[in-house]
């Protein structure tokens, strides 16, 4: 269960955001002689069937249909929708039995201790980087799981962090997203420090957050928008606003106005100052948006219906992903489960205030269309099964091609979270029944 604090108030959509994206809220014989009346009544009852032929012509020139799937041209912009796995029995990808490398225990060296991991990749030389939470640090291991040294502490110097939020590996250099500190630090790929940045803003009030990298080194960078909630208890929808930055923190491109996920609210009275304190938890089986980058364009899911929209750069969608499968219905068993799951808190402040709430709730009539969406090194799109609670948890996750079809299902140990899938392995975090977090890496096979 995640809660948090925040402070609730009003921002305003900036002007440079332009206008939501629509799809994301809220296409004979020789012999030749005069036509008489006879033939003109004749050629008059072919018409409609002249004008469907013509039609049928005519749109075969942009659908594209196989067995599995149908792709079409939409005012410029491609859709790709996939009814059944292209693989065959016997063909598909898995992973190793085994994993090839696990670093995290409860007993021995510290570095080997993990809490709160934020990222966990492969660099290029195959070196594994840990980003850990706990420590806000960023700990290097080589390919045998050995750890080689740490860089990064909590604080407020130069290289140092208050809440690693993200970690990007760029050309030759990282980029890491400090969020407790609202800046972006580069470092080299050897943790080297390099600089700091702050990403341009709006206004005082506004912070915008840095949440992937291009390849030209210029950043993706995201600000909350939310209406100021009522007083009380109650679900709220919480939007964000997309930008590209260049890599020195200026403004290039305004991507628009995208749903980001929804939470419960707890607001207190206002205490004569215009701002109430609230308590922020998980909303009953709610949406929750992800997003990624591979080369120059963003993918973004709302998990709202089974779609997924890819833009460039500069917000100006290009292909959408579909799946015609209705969202599955909640059932009474569901709701009992996410009472449950709502009120298993250790912290004994927020436990009491799930228990006071749990009755508040409101369910929506389905689950949402999918987990989390990843995006791997060749630009296939994984798309996790919904299971209860934030992260992915893993489990079976479906697979899409570089040009959006369906490839078949993947399966990964549950309980976890992805969060590195290379041309021949997959990275993730999980925690054994002892609650120790680890980190693993396993090999991929693409049969």
């Amino acid at each position: 269960m995640r809660y948090k604090l925040l402070l609730s108030f009003k921002l305003s959509t900036p002007h440079a955001a332009g206008a939501r994206n629509p799809l994301v809220r809220p296409f004979g014989s020789g012999r030749s002689r005069e036509l008489g009346e006879r033939d003109l009544m004749k050629f008059r009852a072919y018409i409609p069937t002249l004008f469907f032929l013509l039609a049928s012509v005519a749109c075969s020139s942009s659908t594209k249909t196989s067995k599995s799937s149908v792709v079409r041209d939409s005012a410029g912009v491609t859709i790709v929708e996939s009814y059944q796995a292209s693989w065959a029995e016997g063909e598909g990808w898995y992973l190793s039995e085994e994993p090839l490398v696990t670093i995290g225990t409860a007993d021995g060296p510290e570095e080997y201790s993990l809490y709160s991991v934020r990222a966990a990749l492969l660099l290029p030389d195959r070196r594994l980087l840990i980003a850990n939470g706990g420590s806000d640090e960023l700990r290097y291991f080589d390919s045998s799981g050995t750890h080689l040294y740490s860089v990064g502490r909590d604080g407020f110097g130069p290289g140092e962090f208050k809440n690693i939020g993200g970690v990007w590996p760029v050309k030759d250099s990282l980029v890491i997203d400090d969020w407790g500190q609202d800046r972006v630090l580069v470092f080299s790929a050897s943790g080297e420090y390099g600089r700091t940045l702050m990403l341009e803003r709006e206004s005082a009030l506004s912070r915008s957050t840095a949440e992937g990298v291009f390849p030209d080194g210029s950043m993706l960078g995201m600000q909350f928008v939310f209406q100021l909630a009522p007083e009380g208890f109650s679900l709220a929808r919480i939007d964000k606003v997309y930008r590209r930055f260049s890599p020195d923190g200026e403004v290039l491109d305004s991507l628009g106005v995208f749903f980001a996920d929804d939470v419960s609210i707890d607001r207190s009275p206002d205490d004569g100052t215009g701002v109430g304190r609230s308590v922020s938890g998980d909303a009953a089986f709610g949406r929750d948006a992800s997003t990624n980058i591979f080369g120059q364009r963003v993918y973004y899911a709302s998990s709202e219906t089974y779609e997924i929209q890819i833009f460039d750069s500069a917000g100006a969608l290009e292909r959408i992903i579909r799946r015609p499968v209705p969202n599955r219905p909640v059932t009474a068993g569901d709701i009992e489960a996410f009472k449950e799951y709502f009120i298993d808190e250790d912290d004994p402040r927020f436990a009491a205030w799930a228990r006071r709430h749990v009755d508040d709730l409101e369910f929506p009539e389905t689950m949402p269309a999918y987990g989390s969406v990843k995006v791997d090194a060749l630009g296939n799109v994984w798309v996790a099964e919904y299971s209860l609670g934030r992260g992915d948890r893993s489990g079976n996750w479906t697979v899409f091609d570089t040009d959006g079809r369906m490839l078949g299902v993947v399966e990964v140990p549950r309980g976890g979270r992805i969060t590195d899938i290379g041309e021949d392995y997959l990275i993730g975090s999980w925690r054994t029944d002892l609650d120790v977090a680890q980190v693993k890496m396993y090999r991929l096979f693409r049969n």
